[in-house]
């Protein structure tokens, strides 16, 4: 399997030595698996990373928000082939082992999620009718299936690299990214006046605590992330803050079916669930 490099800005060697042979080493743990190429996009600022993301999704005419900032490494495979890229300014300032949690995480979404079929999915029949009974705006409607999808994803990542022995790298990733630095809390407090605004909201954050639920019932972690999970949701009220890990743990039921089936099956749990019992609780 090849990783066709591509720099932006000065990329220290040293540093694309340390990340080929990370996801060198879990591509060959991963196998079976049918890549043959994988596009590696290594960017030295941040910004620089953002910014091409960004005017790639125009070009490409995606229309869901973009959540590259937020993380220093990222997956798509828009254009045909599985690519990763990164930022090395965002990797030096973040622990070791997160960083190696992230890209084997990455890795395994090529793996698992590298071809479009995975990002242009149609949209579910219970997101459809809440379109139509609450009158959403059919761009809400796709970011809800984007945000469901993902959370979807992401759990099955885990779930991949868990069966294969990465435990400890997954842990430190899992726990960096459920860790609370109050823009959460602001960030709710201006969502919940509205309806629209909360569920988006609410939904975004399946994708963390469905990228931990395979990992709650490990013997000698599950404790201490079951706490992080808690503690990274207890600024909302107790309904939603009870609600989120529950359905984070249905989606890692180990389901029948393809993703687009797990997809199907979590967007009816999220639909009935999260979505439906807001808009009751607003009066809709």
């Amino acid at each position: 399997m090849k990783l066709a490099v591509k720099k932006f800005g000065e990329v220290r060697e040293g540093e694309l030595k340390f990340a080929l042979e990370v996801l060198d080493e879990c591509y060959r743990r991963l196998k079976p698996h049918a890549l043959s190429l994988v596009d590696l996009y290594v960017f030295e600022k941040s910004s620089a990373m953002t910014a091409f993301l960004a005017w790639e999704r125009e070009q490409l005419r995606i229309k869901t928000s973009d959540v590259s900032e937020q993380f220093f490494a990222v997956h798509d495979a828009w254009r045909g082939i599985p690519r990763i890229a990164f930022s090395l300014e965002k990797m030096r300032v973040i622990p070791q082992p997160v960083v190696v949690g992230g890209l084997r995480h990455e890795a395994a979404h090529t793996v698992l999620h590298g071809s479009p079929e995975y990002y242009i999915i149609p949209i579910p029949e219970p997101l459809r009718k809440m379109e139509v009974k609450y009158g959403l705006h059919p761009q809400m409607t796709e970011e809800l299936l984007y945000l469901i999808s993902m959370a979807v994803k992401d759990c099955e990542v885990t779930e991949l690299l868990y069966s294969r022995g990465y435990l400890e790298d997954q842990v430190a990733y899992n726990k960096f990214f459920l860790s609370t630095t109050g823009e959460d809390e602001q960030t709710w407090e201006l969502a919940r006046a509205e309806p629209s605004t909360a569920i988006l909201f609410l939904t975004s954050l399946l994708k963390t605590a469905c990228c931990t639920a395979p990992l709650l019932g490990n013997k000698r972690h599950g404790k201490e992330l079951q706490h992080a999970l808690r503690e990274s949701l207890a600024f909302l009220p107790l309904e939603f803050s009870s609600k989120i890990p529950t359905l984070a743990a249905r989606a890692a039921e180990g389901r029948e079916g393809d993703t687009h089936r797990k997809i199907l099956l979590f967007t009816q749990d999220v639909v009935s669930e999260l979505i439906r019992p807001l808009f009751h609780t607003q009066g809709h």
